[in-house]
């Protein structure tokens, strides 16, 4: 740990300057005698970009005093994995803070700052088609919002993409995930699954267990999965349509 750190620090889903707030570092008024640290830690990929923003780094560093040393690792990996050397965690979910609570870590404590729903990306012809299948819709201007029982029950019947039109896609019609025992965007998406599966009820220790082989099986068939939901965007981005619809 570092010397000004006050114990462990976990942020879910949370505004980078909260780390400032909760290690007290620096005066806080840009004076030139701020002093200087560096606070080695944990992201979520997503979050990547923000802390590679140069407006970002000068506030922390000329305000605060600080300097982010990172890597990237799944919001539930870091929260089951070693905090040896870490001064920080940045996970993407309050799940990935409960795990992390569960081990009886001291910690200077946990803050969430910002929530932003589960988004599905897409191409625009893969798009209208689920549009046309009264799946996608716009909804108060808000283009556009799944409606997921419908596309879980689309999915559960085996129909594939050339069966609402899309002929130069192939295969069966799925939503690609990140991998759930690792990734908070995946972890949540499983959760999701088993509500609408469990008839639009959430699910608990006892009734997941009438739902957890159709998980299994949907997540078993999508082969392997990425650890990081910015990986997935990069190959969503790099390979256009194809492997990610």
């Amino acid at each position: 740990m570092k010397r000004k750190l006050i114990g462990f620090l976990i942020l879910a889903a949370a505004i980078v300057a909260v780390v400032v707030i909760k290690l007290g570092i620096g005066g806080g008024t840009g004076a030139p005698s701020v002093k200087q640290v560096t606070l080695t830690g944990l992201i979520g990929s997503e979050k990547e970009g923000l802390l590679q923003d140069a407006s970002v780094q000068k506030i922390l560093k000329d305000k605060y005093g600080i300097t982010l040393d990172y890597q990237k690792a799944g919001s539930i990996e870091m929260a089951e994995g070693s905090t040896a050397g870490l001064d920080f965690l940045f996970p993407s979910s309050q799940t990935a803070v409960e795990v992390f609570r569960q081990r009886n870590i001291k910690n200077a404590g946990t803050q969430t700052v910002l929530n932003s729903p589960l988004v599905v990306y897409s191409w625009a012809d893969v798009t209208g088609a689920l549009e046309k299948q009264g799946i996608v819709r716009t909804d108060n201007g808000v283009s556009y919002i799944i409606d997921m029982p419908k596309m879980v029950s689309l999915m559960n019947t085996g129909a594939k993409w050339s069966d609402i039109g899309l002929n130069n896609l192939y295969g069966k019609i799925v939503l690609q995930s990140t991998d759930p025992e690792s990734s908070n965007s995946g972890n949540l998406f499983s959760g999701l699954l088993a509500d609408i599966l469990n008839n639009g009820t959430a699910v608990d220790s006892t009734s997941v267990q009438a739902v957890l082989p159709q998980l299994k099986t949907y997540f078993g068939n999508l082969g392997y999965m990425q650890e990081s939901s910015a990986y997935l965007f990069d190959q969503y981005t790099n390979t256009g349509e194809g492997p990610a619809r």
